[in-house]
């Protein structure tokens, strides 16, 4: 049952579930623990400037960045909260 009313299901078929071997998903999920760990050094590295940084961005990019991810495509204007300019 669901928003749109009460679903039936007709199950002509089951079949048993089989594991797939490392050999064939491996690279699948070495792939995707890079790109999380990757994820994640960015955010804690945005976190940190951000606790002695202001970011400012072009008012255009602001709706873009919805996620941490986004922040390496975009050009970034970071002023130290102590004064000055400086690099991210």
């Amino acid at each position: 049952h669901s928003s749109y009313g009460l679903h039936l299901i007709w199950i002509h078929e089951q079949q048993a579930a089989t594991a797939i071997p490392l050999s064939r998903v491996g690279d699948k999920i070495y792939q995707r623990l890079n790109k999380q760990a990757a994820d994640d050094a960015l955010t804690n590295k945005v976190r940190e400037l951000r606790s002695n940084y202001q970011i400012v961005l072009p008012e255009k990019y602001q709706l873009m960045l919805k996620t941490p991810t986004h922040l390496n495509r975009v050009s970034l204007s970071v002023h130290s909260n102590y004064g000055g300019e400086a690099t991210p």
